[in-house]
């Protein structure tokens, strides 16, 4: 298996913990970087990137990912040939409206800059009026909300660990273009 990287940006906890459990489902393969830490060159040595955020308000990123992202844009760093997820936090109740949309700028940039999406995970289990972390009826990646379904977090980690493992498994079997 090929080494992941898990950089994730967390004021208050509930992601790194989320990150830290990602990690463990993973195995050894796995590493984290809080992005506050971590500078753009640290993605390099990675065949897969995961990117992870809680999201705040209406759909803003934890206030760490801003400066990543600029450096990841400013420096011209290219991930063509890499595989990338993303995950994110929300509140389904109290943010109905902007549920998770911390993945849609996140998935946005790693495509930019070459990376192939992986990881959509099912809408089904979730109650949410709108999300732009949503296309084609799926999430762009894993969502966790902490604040109502708790209890589902270890099993939607894991559910997501096995799921990702297969498309690496099949996306080294095959050919892929960026994006």
């Amino acid at each position: 298996m090929t080494e992941v990287g898990i950089f994730y940006g967390s004021s208050q906890g509930a992601t790194k913990q989320v990150a830290r459990k990602i990690q463990r489902a993973f195995g050894k393969e796995a590493v984290l970087h809080d992005v506050r830490k971590s500078t753009v060159a640290d993605l390099a040595p990675y065949a897969l990137i995961i990117f992870g955020s809680p999201t705040y308000e209406k759909g803003k990123l934890q206030e760490d990912w801003y400066p990543f992202l600029e450096a990841l844009k400013t420096e011209g760093i290219e991930l063509t040939g890499k595989l990338a997820a993303v995950f994110a936090l929300g509140d389904q109740k109290k943010y109905e409206k902007s549920f998770a949309d911390a993945l849609a700028p996140l998935a946005k940039k790693l495509k930019k800059r070459g990376a192939h999406l992986i990881g959509a995970w099912p809408t089904e289990g979730y109650a949410f009026k709108a999300s732009t972390g949503v296309k084609k009826g799926r999430f762009l990646g894993l969502v966790i909300d902490e604040d109502r379904q708790a209890v589902l977090t270890s099993e939607r980690v894991q559910a997501w660990v096995v799921q990702l493992k297969a498309e690496l498994s099949a996306s080294s079997e095959a050919p892929r273009s960026a994006g």
